[in-house]
């Protein structure tokens, strides 16, 4: 399993956040978000997770929408698989919060796989990553995730997301290209837009990157 693991993270794409490469061991990164949407709604998010030996990470998650909070705190292990393909698995539990209540818990299960490959430009990252969330007060809720995404020359990133989870009125799809610049070897910032067909909001975000 050793072996394994060494080859995984040599394949990985050299990109901070990635759910299916395991972070190495003893490596810390937090990220900090923000968006904000057409409608003037704005969202606010802390992302931090921490690489343990043989493939283990464990990590933290915490949001907020306009008077809605969501908890999550996760263990995530890297699964064997063959080259150059990378995959893991995530179990999480987690609370919801709404107008100053914490209103439910949730358990959340998601499996991620990714691929690297090299581009002219410089090695670049695929994934897919699905979850889902059982609680006892709603029907389970779904999600997917597809990242494509380039390391360019210096460390910057591009990348483009789409993002699906339920949504009261059935899936909603969320289109997020970003560009990911480094400010020194520990911090980057990170810049983008996000535009949802239903309704045809849209929003800007900005964040920060930190590794240690």
């Amino acid at each position: 399993m050793r072996a394994v693991l060494v080859l995984l993270l040599a394949l990985c794409p050299a990109v901070s956040w990635a759910e299916a490469w395991p972070r190495p061991a003893g490596e810390i990164f937090a990220a900090l978000s923000w968006e904000r949407w057409t409608d003037d709604t704005l969202h606010a998010e802390f992302y931090g997770e921490r690489g343990f030996p043989r493939g283990w990470t464990l990590g933290l998650k915490y949001g907020r929408t306009a008077g809605e909070t969501e908890a999550l705190a996760f263990t995530r292990r890297a699964l064997p698989a063959p080259s150059p393909f990378a995959a893991s698995v995530t179990l999480g539990s987690g609370l919801r919060r709404q107008d100053g209540i914490w209103t439910e818990s949730f358990t959340r299960v998601g499996v991620a796989v990714g691929r690297g490959f090299d581009t002219p430009a410089g090695p670049g990252w695929a994934e897919l990553a699905l979850r889902r969330d059982w609680n006892a007060l709603s029907p389970p809720e779904h999600g997917a995730d597809t990242t494509l995404g380039l390391t360019l020359d210096g460390g910057a990133h591009a990348i483009l997301q789409l993002r699906g989870h339920d949504g009261p009125d059935g899936t909603l799809w969320t289109l997020a290209p970003s560009y990911v610049h480094p400010v020194n070897t520990r911090l980057k910032v990170r810049a983008g837009a996000l535009w949802r067909p239903e309704g045809g909001t849209a929003a800007l975000s900005a964040g920060t990157w930190l590794e240690f």
